[in-house]
């Protein structure tokens, strides 16, 4: 964020104030200021799970028909229009998937599938990510429950004493690297890369009954007040500068064809199978959520 906020503010003089926290909790306060009808936020970015349902509460503006950088569409690995009338936009692209901490766990001895997981070796020793909590519900445990698994698996996993957590992602990756666990479920190579480089002891696995795709997404607040600011920078993201300011210092990809893949090992995959998120899927997600069908199982 800060290299983003950096490099903006550099080209065109504008000033970046940068407000991070989860995506619940963006989502939350945007809520509270549009009920009191004192908008402050201009931009939104987050996972598909907050800011999709930004959208369905009809607090974000459709502006893909605004940005210049759209007009080249073979530029782009993927489509960055991500939802159906063009409110969010899609600037990078990831995997989501279990880490180990490689010092704990032997190559020989490295789990190849989540039914693996349930075997008595592993209880007590893995740290999953709290599922009632949108983004990685709807990242992470769905996809599980609606395309590869059932209900009697999470039951299973919930009897092999996991740890949930509820915290930053970076402090759950951290504590795999302390050994507090041997795996976490779920986090994503974004978070994982700055870390693995610093030395920490830590590896992104691809499970036999797939991995998740997913990505960052962005889009403009409903009445904010710098729109064309918000335009602008949205815009400039989806730029060759904007997105090398992004994918550089995460080690990540973004999503322009000319633009270099900075993943490292640890972080780079190669799924036995993808489950590819989209629009549709995010709504139904985002309706399992609130029904809390995973949550009330752990």
């Amino acid at each position: 964020g800060r290299r983003l906020a950096r490099d903006f503010q550099s080209q065109f003089g504008i000033r970046v104030e940068l407000l991070t926290s989860g995506g619940r909790i963006s989502l939350e306060k945007i809520k509270v200021e549009q009920q009191m009808k004192r908008p402050i936020a201009d931009i939104m970015q987050s996972g598909a799970g907050s800011v999709t349902e930004l959208v369905l509460s009809g607090l974000a503006v459709p502006i893909w028909q605004e940005l210049p950088a759209l007009k080249d569409k073979e530029a782009f690995a993927i489509d960055p229009i991500y939802s159906p009338d063009g409110e969010l936009i899609q600037y990078n692209l990831y995997f989501t998937g279990p880490t180990i901490n490689t010092r704990l766990v032997k190559p020989e001895d490295e789990p190849q599938s989540y039914k693996e997981l349930l075997e008595p070796k592993w209880k007590g020793n893995i740290g999953i990510t709290d599922p009632a909590a949108t983004g990685s519900t709807a990242i992470f445990w769905h996809p599980l429950y609606a395309k590869a698994l059932d209900l009697d698996y999470f039951r299973r996993l919930a009897r092999q004493d996991v740890k949930i957590w509820g915290g930053s992602p970076s402090e759950a990756v951290r504590m795999v690297g302390r050994g507090e666990w041997f795996l976490f479920l779920a986090n994503t190579a974004d978070v994982n890369a700055p870390l693995i480089a610093e030395g920490a002891p830590l590896k992104m696995l691809a499970f036999d009954e797939g991995t998740s795709a997913s990505g960052s997404l962005v889009t403009a607040v409903k009445g904010s007040p710098h729109p064309n600011a918000a335009k602008l920078f949205i815009n400039w993201l989806l730029t060759p500068e904007g997105q090398l300011a992004y994918a550089e210092p995460t080690r990540g990809a973004g999503i322009r064809k000319d633009v270099p893949d900075f993943s490292i090992p640890g972080t780079k995959l190669k799924p036995k199978k993808i489950w590819n998120r989209t629009w549709e899927f995010e709504e139904w997600a985002n309706k399992e959520i609130k029904l809390g069908t995973v949550a009330k199982i752990f």
